[in-house]
């Protein structure tokens, strides 16, 4: 026992910011430099890491993979202590705080919070940080509840923000109202674009015709400034695999016709609280359909089309829904989810036709606006496994040598991959299962714990990239088994307006 005592201590640090406000990255890179440099002059401690959440709220365990990560290296033994800024940094949910702080207990591992100045391996109980948690709950609780209750306030007055949507701009040099509304002018270049994106439409011209119009005319598409695309460009990122290359301009699409087409601020009226949030614990945003009262102001600011005009072309137009839509912000998940990028434009692939023969596509050749700026072909879902499984055999020849390179991967735990570590786990436990039948694993959701990206080039090449970086070449076969494959080629010709899928 005196020996386990006098053992260095495994320390770690873990630390989170709610938002990517410029004062919350100052206040992350505070907590950073602040952390490394004490676990780092101790000596009788040995540095186990910074863990770190950036951007995500505290109400969610699942929602924070640097939060999952530190746990799990504890449950691992790698951890012997935590140190964290306070009870609220750590989590603002009693239940995921109870959670966390027993299943330390059970490991043997402690945790300091420095504001609180609380440590557990002092502490004979949970009862204060529980209490603690419960106060850091109830504290976003009353924040969510106060900001709800301002909306609702505002809204039946008509106190509503404004966005600079493509054909406004914000006044320059104008007050703010008392509400903190800014007021709002009218861009006429952008302005006359869209009466005649709504005069189109009125004609009965649909939405993929009028964005191939505007982009054979070479007018610029908006760029709203809320994308992610146009976040990650302001704050200077190079896009991640599967963002697409940002030299590849889209231009219009159906897609951002339809959205013009559909907002009612273009008639000067606006339409409040089309969504909402269910409480504070769930972050998912839900469409409003009848289950909060909506609010619609009338005159809120200057009108660009008629009211008239926007009636027609919902008429001409209508909603149509699918009947398999959700009420919700989230896509549905498939194997080959995020894996299959696309080369010219760096897309990853989509899905559908999931309920018959899955087809994977690459989203940018299927815009049908025009542009024509991918040729990538689609593929079948079975084909894409006959390659991988193909490639696989060639390059893990040697018996167990994928097990090896999981098991090394699993053991490299590099940061960022919490998902692909959690299925790598899986997948060795199903192997050894199995009795060391690497090849089967391509009939089970296990197959992309072997690959990190599938990569085609439009002219039916490739090549597949392994977990621990090493690449193997791949080609699309000619016909598929039931000999009606989308072969190199095979789309060429087509009418550039149409596409498979229209």
């Amino acid at each position: 026992m005196q020996e386990q005592a006098e053992r260095p201590l495994r320390v770690a640090a873990y630390i989170r910011v709610s938002t990517k406000a410029e004062s919350q990255e100052e206040s992350f890179e505070r907590q950073s430099s602040y952390f490394t440099n004490l676990l780092n002059t101790r000596k009788d401690w040995i540095f186990g890491g910074i863990y770190a959440d950036y951007g995500k709220s505290a109400t969610s365990a699942g929602t924070r993979p640097g939060f999952q990560r530190i746990l799990r290296h504890c449950a691992e033994g790698r951890i012997d202590r935590i140190l964290c800024k306070s009870v609220s940094r750590f989590a603002r949910n009693t239940g995921d705080l109870l959670m966390a702080l027993r299943m330390l207990k059970e490991h043997h591992v402690t945790i300091r919070f420095e504001k609180e100045n609380l440590d557990t391996a002092k502490m004979p109980n949970e009862f204060i940080l529980t209490t603690l948690g419960a106060i850091a709950q109830e504290e976003s609780r009353s924040i969510s509840e106060n900001i709800r209750w301002g909306f609702q306030k505002r809204y039946p007055h008509g106190e509503a923000r404004n966005i600079p949507i493509y054909g406004y701009r914000y006044q320059e040099g104008a007050a703010a109202t008392p509400a903190g509304i800014r007021p709002l002018r009218i861009q006429e270049d952008e302005a006359a674009r869209v009466r005649r994106i709504y005069e189109m439409a009125a004609e009965g011209a649909g939405f993929a015709e009028i964005a191939r119009r505007l982009n054979r005319e070479g007018i610029p598409a908006p760029r709203p400034a809320w994308t992610r695309e146009s976040r990650r460009r302001r704050e200077g990122r190079a896009p991640a695999v599967g963002e697409g290359r940002d030299e590849i301009e889209i231009g219009w699409t159906a897609a951002a016709v339809g959205r013009m087409l559909r907002l009612e601020r273009y008639t000067g009226d606006t339409l409040l609280q089309k969504t909402y949030k269910k409480d504070y614990l769930q972050p998912k945003i839900l469409r409003n359909r009848g289950e909060r009262p909506r609010y619609y102001v009338r005159d809120h600011h200057p009108a660009i089309i008629s009211r008239a005009l926007f009636l027609r072309v919902q008429k001409t137009h209508p909603v149509r829904r699918r009947k398999d839509a959700g009420s919700g912000n989230t896509r549905r998940r498939y194997p080959y989810s995020g894996r299959i990028v696309c080369t010219h434009c760096g897309r990853f692939y989509h899905t559908r036709n999931r309920s018959a023969r899955p087809i994977w596509y690459c989203p940018t050749s299927a815009l049908g606006n025009g542009q024509n700026l991918c040729q990538a072909l689609p593929i079948y879902e079975e084909e894409v496994t006959r390659i991988l499984r193909r490639a696989f055999q060639r390059r893990f020849s040697e018996e167990g040598e994928a097990a090896r390179i999981l098991e090394e991967r699993i053991l490299a735990d590099p940061p960022g991959e919490e998902a692909e570590y959690v299925l790598r786990k899986q997948a060795l436990e199903w192997i050894r299962k199995e009795g060391g039948k690497e090849e089967r694993v391509w009939e089970t959701g296990y197959a992309p714990a072997f690959f990190r990206f599938l990569e085609l080039t439009p002219d039916g090449g490739g090549r597949v990239i392994w977990p621990e970086g090493s690449e193997t070449p791949v080609e699309r076969g000619r016909r598929d088994e039931k000999g009606d494959s989308f072969r190199p080629g095979a789309e060429r010709n087509r009418d550039p307006g149409h596409h498979i899928f229209s």
